[in-house]
């Protein structure tokens, strides 16, 4: 059974371990559900989901290897991420802003409740080893425990509004 896009389990996870108390002991807001594909706007900035898939194991290119390196029993997921927004960022600037971003307010929770976080950061390009991917699109790497299922991407609103939750959850469909 599923509960907005979001598993059972995993959304009951999601949900007990989000329960922060407030000044009138309330439980925070729930989180905003996405699905993938969805534009996610974030104050002055959006992204999307745009899908996820088991990190490959076969290459010659260092950092991708290096975001293999999953431990026994573990696995290798990428997300993909697709940005707007940052127009006005310089190059530099709006690289520096993605990674720390995915990197500092990105995870993945699991039917088990257990929540990982990022380990790599890559642009399309260097996780394809090709030219020619648009720039826009980074690749976000996590490692999960192989029996993992109902992975549920959990993203932390940089600027919520006072009432609003301060995540959205994306359904991940493997």
């Amino acid at each position: 059974m599923r509960i907005d896009g979001l598993g059972k389990m995993a959304y009951a996870g999601l949900a007990s371990g989000l329960l922060v108390a407030g000044c009138a002991g309330e439980p925070a807001p729930e989180p905003i559900k996405y699905s993938t594909g969805d534009r996610i706007a974030l104050s002055k900035i959006a992204l999307t989901v745009e899908r996820t898939e088991p990190v490959r194991t076969t290459t010659t290119d260092s950092r991708r290897h290096k975001s293999n390196l999953a431990g026994p029993g573990e696995r290798a997921i990428a997300v993909f991420v697709r940005w707007s927004g940052l127009e006005d960022l310089g190059q530099t600037d709006r690289g520096f802003f993605i990674r720390s971003f995915l990197e500092n307010r990105l995870s993945v929770v699991d039917d088990a409740g257990d929540r990982y976080r990022t380990v790599d950061v890559l642009e399309a390009s260097q996780y394809f080893e090709q030219m020619g991917v648009t720039g826009s699109t980074m690749v976000a790497v996590f490692h999960l425990h192989e029996d993992s299922r109902d992975l549920v991407l959990l993203i932390e609103h940089p600027d919520p509004t006072e009432g609003q939750s301060p995540f959205v959850a994306v359904s991940l469909v493997e």
